[in-house]
């Protein structure tokens, strides 16, 4: 077994979380699965346990490419630290109407509720900051599987 294989193993069986979503992406219902510490690594699927079944092999694919590229790997978070805490759903932002009219229109531009647009964005600018020099590799595109089991991307 090579090295590389060894190193994937390792990361692989660390304690990765996967976060869900349902969505209605394209016009087309599905969940949204990601690697809830590489928020990039993500799939849609049309039902939660494919999206399930998908997300292990693209987080395999994901780890592959940054091993090779010698990418800084992000690691899961320790679940224990979080036990204690109080689990939070809910953000309450107070924004100028300005932005919020702002907010509104571009997620009606991109055919989404304002809800997915802000996760999207927050999502965004929280890879951003959380690793601003990290050579990782950036997979911007991920793969969407719908009922006919033809491959979409999704452009983010």
């Amino acid at each position: 077994m090579s090295k590389k294989n060894i190193e994937v193993d390792y990361y692989l069986n660390l304690p990765w979380h996967y976060s869900t979503e349902a969505s209605n992406w394209e016009g087309e219902k599905g969940y949204w699965v990601a690697v809830a510490e590489i928020p990039e690594c993500s799939t849609f699927a049309p039902t939660l346990e494919e999206g399930l079944q998908i997300i292990p092999n693209l987080l395999r694919e994901y780890l592959k490419v940054a091993i090779v590229s010698g990418a800084q790997i992000p690691m899961p978070n320790d679940r224990s630290e979080l036990d204690n805490e109080k689990p939070v759903d809910k953000i309450l932002l107070r924004i100028p109407f300005s932005l919020h009219l702002g907010v509104k229109n571009a997620a009606k531009k991109e055919k989404t509720s304002i809800n997915q647009f802000a996760l999207k964005a927050l999502t965004e600018a929280v890879t951003k900051v959380s690793r601003p020099n990290s050579a990782a590799p950036t997979m911007k595109i991920a793969f969407a599987h719908n009922k006919t089991n033809k491959t979409k991307k999704r452009k983010y």
